[in-house]
């Protein structure tokens, strides 16, 4: 059984039914992002470039530096006015970019500890 690979604003088997308020043809994604219709075709998600995050692709990824460490995994975040991110340590560490082993917490400073 094919399917076919519709053009914006149509869908079916064959591509011949017009969607009808598509929120996609005012192409609301920003810096090439991919609107991707629901199988309603009444909403839409953007489906964003590695650089960017946000609703609509509007802001920078804040995890592009890979400011986590000892192999933490980098989760952006954002509100209406700010950016930021946090990371999720794995192992032993912890800390705000995972940092600190829980093992050796002076990371080989300690003298006599």
């Amino acid at each position: 059984m094919s399917s076919c690979l519709c053009r914006e604003g149509y869908t079916g088997r064959y591509c011949e039914i017009l969607i009808e308020n598509d929120p996609c043809i005012s192409n609301p994604c920003q810096t090439r992002g991919y609107c991707a219709l629901s199988t309603s075709n009444k909403t839409y998600t953007c489906i964003c470039q590695e650089n960017f995050i946000g609703e609509q692709c509007e802001r920078n990824n804040p995890c592009l530096s890979s400011p986590c460490l000892n192999q933490a995994i980098c989760q952006p975040k954002w509100n209406r006015t700010d950016t930021w991110f946090t990371c999720r340590c794995v192992g032993t560490y912890t800390g705000n970019r995972c940092e600190t082993s829980l093992l050796n917490p002076c990371a080989g400073l300690c003298m006599n500890g």
